[in-house]
């Protein structure tokens, strides 16, 4: 889970976490990055604004070089950069409901190879 906004992340992920999936957090590119070559991930989920230089869509590209099927869920709380983010993966708009993004989550890991 990669997003800058402190208190979406950590509600996120307690959500993810009592919905039984193992949560692997970063509020920074850097540490995502990190992340992602230490641990084997299986599924990707970003915000698509992030701050500093690198976006979620960046990321998410940066991500599949080391694994290519990799699932992506982008969230995002501007409208306008849905169509931006369609032909990288599914986007979930802020807010978003927890019901919503639990089932998003196990809808992507369900079309994992």
């Amino acid at each position: 889970l990669v997003e800058d906004d402190e208190t979406f992340r950590y509600a996120a992920q307690a959500g993810l976490e009592t919905a039984g999936f193992r949560v692997l957090s970063s509020g920074s590119v850097k540490t995502a990055l990190s992340i992602l070559a230490s641990d084997a991930p299986d599924l990707l989920l970003t915000d698509i604004r992030l701050m500093g230089n690198i976006d979620g869509l960046v990321l998410s590209s940066m991500a599949r070089v080391q694994r290519p099927t990799l699932p992506v869920l982008f969230i995002t709380g501007f409208e306008e950069l849905v169509s931006k983010a369609a032909d990288y993966g599914r986007v979930l708009v802020k807010p978003v409901e927890l019901d919503a993004l639990v089932a998003a989550v196990r809808k992507e890991l369900a079309k994992s190879p």
